[in-house]
Order: structure tokens, then sequence, then C-alpha cells
């Protein structure tokens, strides 16, 4: 299979149609090679519309759903990220190509181990992979600041909880909602408005670790 080919396919004609123009996101998913981030097995449907299956039922975002949230994560300083589910740790990597610095979090040590080495591999160096749960305090992370905040899995709440930690003009892009009702929804950090609140579009994740014993979030 011809990786590169596969690649230009699915940027030119399915990524770029869905509203995904930003240069710096194209130049990411052009340069991030997401084969290297999928199980092995996996491989060849590396660029396949469709969410790739990890270890203990969890899943990779589809392409198309993760070249979107990259675009909507875009900041104008681009300073530091902060990922909360690793996952294999490909948006931590597409991430690393726009800001300075990422910290990625997972409360699953699996990932977390697989997540480094394939960040390793890849030869990205600016990017930090750590185990804990990133919906909690932790010293680690709760005392810095950010210019976005990505949650790559489900929640059930308002991200809100985590305004502290989003620098001025900042955002928290998360997806929210039930098992059947799900949406992609950025907080933006305004002064005088405090958070401005944008659906993107709808899709369907697994929930994050800790959410899945909480009640969920009515919009």
């Amino acid at each position: 299979m011809n990786y590169d080919t596969a690649r230009k396919n699915l940027i030119e004609q399915n990524i770029r149609p869905w509203n995904v123009f930003d240069t710096d996101v194209i130049k990411s998913l052009y340069k991030v090679q997401r084969e290297n981030f999928v199980p092995s097995q996996y491989k060849n449907f590396a660029f396949s519309d469709f969410q790739i299956p990890l270890s203990n039922d969890e899943s990779m975002l589809n392409p198309m759903v993760e070249a979107r949230i990259l675009q909507s994560a875009m900041t104008k300083s681009c300073g530091a990220a902060l990922e909360i589910g690793c996952g294999s740790g490909y948006m931590a990597a597409m991430l690393s190509q726009i800001y300075q610095s990422v910290i990625s979090i997972d409360i699953n040590q699996e990932f977390v181990e697989q997540a480094r080495k394939n960040i390793k591999s890849n030869h990205i160096k600016n990017v930090q992979i750590l185990l804990g749960d990133g919906l909690k305090n932790d010293a680690r992370w709760s005392n810095k600041k950010f210019d976005v905040i990505v949650i790559s899995g489900g929640i059930k709440q308002s991200p809100l909880f985590l305004k502290d930690s989003i620098l001025p003009n900042g955002k928290i892009t998360a997806i929210i909602g039930s098992e059947t009702n799900m949406n992609v929804v950025v907080f933006k950090k305004n002064y005088s408005l405090g958070f401005l609140e944008s659906i993107l579009f709808e899709t369907k994740i697994n929930h994050l670790y800790h959410e899945k014993s909480t009640e969920p979030f009515q919009f």
C-alpha cells in the first residue's frame, strides 16, 4: 500500500471538502504519519474514514473528525496545549506541529506507554505523555496555563471546570453528551463575555473512563 497516496487522497478528497482549510492543520496532517499511530493489524486502514479500534474497547477518532477538532483547537499564540485522553498519541503528535509544547494525559497505562513509544519513534520532541486523570487536579498540569485544552474522549458535563487553566483568548474543545447524542463543542475564553460556546458538529466516541459513571450533561 502506498501510504503517501492514501494520505493525499484522504486529505484532498475528504478532509478539505469538510471545511478543513487552515494551512497549518493541512501541513500537520501531511507531516504526521498516521499509519505509525494505528495498531499494526490496522495499518492498511489508517486512511479509511472510520474509528480504528485500540485496546480496552477504545478507538481512535475517525480522521475527518480528528482534522476538524485540530482546526478548532487553533489559537493565535499556539504556545502550550493540553490533551486529555492520549489514545495512541496521534492527536498530540498533530498538536505538536502547531504548538510549542504539548502535555497529553491518560488514565490508561497501556495507552500512555504506547503513546510515548509512538511519539519517540516519530522523533517528536515537544510532547510529554503523562499517566493520570486529566479531569482531576494534579500539580503536573493543574498549576499551568494553556492556550488550548483538547478533550479527546467523550464527557457528559460542561468542561468549564477547567476554565482557570485557559489563557485569555484560549479554547477548550470537547466532545459532550450521552452515548446517543454527542457534539464537538468549542468554548472560547473572552475577556468581557466569559466563555463563548460554539457547537461544531455531531459525532460519537466512547466516554473517558472517569466519565462512564457520571450523570449526563444536558444542553
